[in-house]
């Protein structure tokens, strides 16, 4: 732990002249403490947004994908997850619910998906999801 420590301070001194650099550096740092005070209040490690974040980042996020795809879909009511086929999310929207909602709720909960693809009744027939 100390080598790391001593490189991070080597580099801190590397970028000492650069105020953009530093101020993305104290940034880092101030949203870090921000979630570390949270964790030590007591915050769900799944349910508030800053904490699940920084678990997602460092793939420590104790829900699978699926897991929290569905749970946020569940929860706005707007679609079921059909499946994932590597980074994207096939979700049945439910009729009346706004695709983009349904989207940004799921990037938010899986940003390691790179998009949200609708499917259609006779997709889901095709791929045999449907009876």
């Amino acid at each position: 732990m100390r080598e790391r420590v001593g490189r991070v301070e080597t580099l801190l001194e590397r970028i000492d002249g650069d105020p953009a650099a530093l101020e993305a550096v104290a940034a880092v740092v101030e949203l870090y403490g921000e979630a570390l005070r949270r964790i030590v209040s007591g915050a769900s490690l799944t349910k508030d947004e800053l904490v699940a974040h920084l678990l997602l980042v460092h793939d420590l996020h104790p829900a699978g994908v699926t897991a929290r795809v569905g749970q946020v879909l569940e929860e706005l009511g707007g679609g079921e997850l059909v499946e994932i086929v590597g980074s994207v999310a096939r979700v049945r929207l439910r009729s009346g619910c706004k695709r983009s909602a349904v989207e940004e709720a799921v990037l938010r909960v899986a940003p390691e998906l790179e998009r949200v693809e609708p499917v259609e009744e006779q997709k889901l027939l095709q791929i045999g999801a449907l009876p």
